[in-house]
């Protein structure tokens, strides 16, 4: 974990990740995933906050059962599944010429985003620019109206549905990795109380 900081990513930790289907095991069997369900990545987030583990387990699990679920095209939801394109979602409303933080921003070019005018994949040719905070996470300020590839992928009241509910599996996800982040900080305080010798 400290040698990932500041940017708060591990490539060969996130490619070990990869190989063990946790990725991709939550997306439909029909998109080429292991068809799990939103529990299970729930307990596997949970394990990875535990460990602080310095990889983009949530934000790309989320955006990858959204690309999924809105249809996208078979190559980019494999390549999002296979971990070779780190994907992430805008949890705003996109509006273009306003920038917002975007988690994993730092390290994914691809960037979920849903405005009036429908569900977009945003491809920029670099990743954004690192936003050094305290969590040495991969945030990015991340602006719509930036140059790059353009997917639509759904417009209407389901682009907004689908959109909507995974800026809410990425809330629960982000809060189970709270709950393992907790748990290990509380053992280590109780098993610090314990072992402690006051001089």
């Amino acid at each position: 974990v400290r040698a990932a900081e500041p940017l708060g990513h591990d490539a060969d930790l996130w490619q070990r990740l990869v190989a063990t289907g946790a990725v991709s095991m939550a997306v439909p069997e029909a998109a080429g995933g292991d068809g799990g369900t939103l529990v299970d990545l729930v307990l596997v987030a949970e394990e990875h906050g535990r460990v602080v583990a310095p990889v983009p387990l949530v934000a790309h699990v989320v955006a990858t059962r959204l690309l999924a679920a809105a249809g996208a095209p078979a190559d980019v939801v494999a390549a999002a599944g296979a971990g070779e394109r780190v994907v992430t979602v805008a949890p705003l409303p996109a509006v273009s010429g306003v920038r917002q933080l975007v988690p994993e921003g730092a390290i994914a070019r691809d960037v979920l985003a849903w405005s009036p005018q429908g569900l977009v994949l945003h491809t920029g040719e670099r990743a954004g620019a690192h936003v050094a905070n305290q969590g040495s996470t991969p945030l990015a300020w991340w602006d719509p109206g930036e140059a790059g590839e353009r997917l639509a992928l759904a417009s209407g009241p389901r682009a907004e549905r689908l959109f909507r509910t995974a800026v809410v599996e990425w809330k629960l996800l982000t809060a189970a990795a709270l709950v393992g982040i907790s748990e290990s900080a509380l053992r280590l305080g109780v098993e610090f109380a314990r072992t402690r010798r006051t001089l």
